[in-house]
C-alpha cells in the first residue's frame, strides 16, 4: 500500500518553456514532447510532461479504488491516510481528469470501509470544507 501511496505523491513535471531552452536539455525516452507556436508570440513552445510518472500515478488511484472496495471494513486502517491524500493531492490533479474522477469516485468506497456512523460523520466533516 506504501508504494501506491508513494506513486500517488509523486509528481508529474508537466513543463511549458521555449522550444530553444528545451533543446539545450538532455534527452528523456520518459518525456513526452510537444511543440507549438501561440500567435502573438515570436518563440516556440514546448509542452513536457513525465508520461511514465503520470501512467503510475493513475494506475495506483485505479488499484486503490479496487482494493479499498475489495477489502471494505479490512480496509479501515488506511482510510483516514487515504481520504487526506485524495483531499489534499488527488482531488487538485491539474495533469489529469482521470485521476481526479476516480480519487473522487474512491470517497463513498472509503465511507463503506467506516463500521460506525460516528466515524463517518468525522470523515465528512474532514473531506466536505476542501471540496466546497
Amino acid at each position: 500500500m506504501e508504494c501506491l501511496i508513494a506513486d500517488c505523491k509523486k509528481d508529474v513535471d508537466l513543463r511549458i518553456q521555449d522550444a530553444d531552452e528545451a533543446s539545450k536539455e538532455a534527452e528523456d525516452d520518459k518525456q513526452a514532447k510537444m511543440q507549438f507556436s501561440i500567435k502573438g508570440q515570436e518563440t516556440v513552445k514546448e509542452i513536457t510532461i513525465n508520461t511514465n510518472v503520470l501512467q503510475n500515478k493513475t494506475s495506483a488511484v485505479q488499484i486503490i479504488k479496487s482494493i479499498a472496495d475489495s477489502l471494505g471494513p479490512a480496509f479501515f486502517d488506511w482510510v483516514d491516510p487515504m481520504a487526506t491524500l485524495i483531499v489534499e493531492n488527488l482531488m487538485v490533479d491539474h495533469t489529469s481528469s482521470q485521476i481526479r474522477k476516480t480519487s473522487t469516485k474512491i470517497l463513498p468506497v472509503l465511507m463503506k470501509c467506516l463500521s460506525e456512523s460516528s466515524q463517518m460523520v468525522s470523515l465528512l466533516d474532514r473531506i466536505l470544507p476542501p471540496m466546497l
